[in-house]
């Protein structure tokens, strides 16, 4: 099916009060049709990133204030988008979140250090947005993240990433993949709802395909599989690393 071009960005819709992380803000308004979920061999989760991890190397410092203004992904048609920047005062409190729109924190805690974090819907009212697209994404695909230095205000020009992780992950695993973890080095994180509850039928249903995601994802759960943690919101996490060349312009020392 061809997919349009998306090149625009809307306006934020309303705050989630008492949501939990930044899923939970995705979530708490993100209301889609069922997709069915045909069960299949669990891959072995991945405990390793249940804790921090130190990069090992010469202690060489970049750049890590990083406010990510635009992005284009090749591979899913979308082209140079705006990324709305919100208040955050803790990762334990509820995130803005836009309707149609893709959004990042407006500040710089320690927690985000160095992380160029981008989230965004993958439902909206029963209709895809933009995110619905990463379920398509494959390791290795191109990303393209429009930077500007959160502290002076430069334009630090495009920042090239490749994706080198796809999770399926629950909100324990999005807090210790994202804001637990340590990256001595630029990364990106995209991410979105890829399960949600429906209070129309009481439940919890998928908002991307499952079975397409289980090839290529690793499953970062603390406990439990997809076919017994039935009663959880779930998430689509990507990662990405900055390309050599790009690194070389970030470094500081």
């Amino acid at each position: 099916m061809h997919k349009e071009k998306v090149t625009n960005s809307r306006d934020f819709f309303r705050n989630s009060a008492g949501a939990f992380l930044v899923g939970a803000s995705l979530l708490a308004s993100c209301r889609g049709s069922d997709v069915s979920y045909v069960p299949s061999p669990t891959p072995t989760p991945y405990a390793d990133t249940m804790s921090p991890r130190l990069e090992e190397g010469p202690k060489i410092e970049f750049r890590k204030d990083i406010l990510p203004a635009f992005i284009t992904i090749p591979s899913l048609d979308i082209e140079k988008l705006s990324i709305q920047a919100v208040d955050v005062d803790s990762h334990e409190h509820a995130y803005s979140t836009p309707d149609h729109s893709l959004a990042t924190n407006s500040d710089d805690p320690n927690y985000l250090s160095g992380k160029l974090f981008v989230f965004g819907h993958s439902q909206w009212l029963s209709e895809p947005q933009i995110f619905h697209r990463l379920q398509d994404i494959q390791k290795e695909d191109k990303v393209i993240i429009d930077g500007i230095d959160r502290k002076t205000g430069q334009n630090l020009g495009e920042l090239n990433f490749s994706i080198d992780s796809i999770y399926i992950a629950d909100e324990n695993s999005v807090n210790a993949l994202i804001f637990e973890s340590y990256t001595n080095t630029p990364r990106l994180f995209l991410l979105t709802t890829l399960r949600d509850y429906n209070p129309k039928i009481n439940s919890y249903n998928y908002l991307l395909d499952i079975n397409r995601l289980i090839p290529k994802s690793t499953v970062a759960f603390q406990e439990g599989t997809l076919d017994n943690l039935v009663n959880q919101h779930l998430y689509l996490l990507v990662t990405g690393s900055l390309s050599e060349e790009d690194l070389k312009r970030l470094r500081v020392r």
